[in-house]
């Protein structure tokens, strides 16, 4: 199993990170990210948070070698989705877990927006844990490597797309 982390500090206030969140897709930097459809979506007026399922479509081209492991039609994945906006609290928890190719790959993953100290900022904590799932060590370990690369690239491509969407709803402001 490998655990990535991510951390950053956006330099927009936590309710106007949260907006953009909504807003992240589509947008051609994550061009990989297909479809969301929001499974269920309720809200606790008393605890004051929204609990959202959603169910991500993603489709990316894959090495021949895996391909050949787990099969063409794996190239398209799906991944739920559980989000807690806690308004009471200020934090914004995300955790997914893909839901097709769990028998090659598991990948769980875990996102936090909270605003800094002096709530001018939004801080971001991502991690994730990529776990290769077969009988077979140095293809679990093959599985995991590409899997790390690629979600590292996606990661990166993604902040860039959604400091993009904060950029577009409320202007360009100084990263600190």
């Amino acid at each position: 199993m490998q655990l990535l982390t991510n951390k950053h500090t956006f330099p927009y206030t936590f309710e106007e990170t949260i907006v953009a969140v909504w807003q992240k897709y589509p947008n051609e930097m994550s061009d990989h990210v297909k479809c969301i459809d929001i499974l269920d979506r309720t809200y606790n007026k008393q605890e004051q948070k929204i609990i959202t399922h959603r169910l991500i479509t993603c489709q990316q081209k894959i090495p021949t070698w895996l391909e050949f492991i787990i099969g063409k039609e794996l190239t398209q994945s799906r991944v739920l989705e559980i989000s807690e906006l806690d308004y009471k609290n200020k934090e914004f928890k995300l955790k997914s877990l893909n839901i097709t190719g769990g028998k090659f790959l598991k990948v769980y993953e875990e996102v936090m927006y909270t605003p800094n100290k002096e709530g001018k900022n939004t801080e971001f904590k991502q991690n994730a844990y990529i776990l290769g799932n077969t009988n077979f060590n140095k293809i679990n370990n093959k599985i995991e490597n590409w899997s790390i690369s690629r979600f590292n690239f996606n990661a990166a491509r993604g902040k860039e797309g959604f400091e993009g969407i904060l950029k577009m709803l409320f202007g360009s402001r100084e990263t600190k």
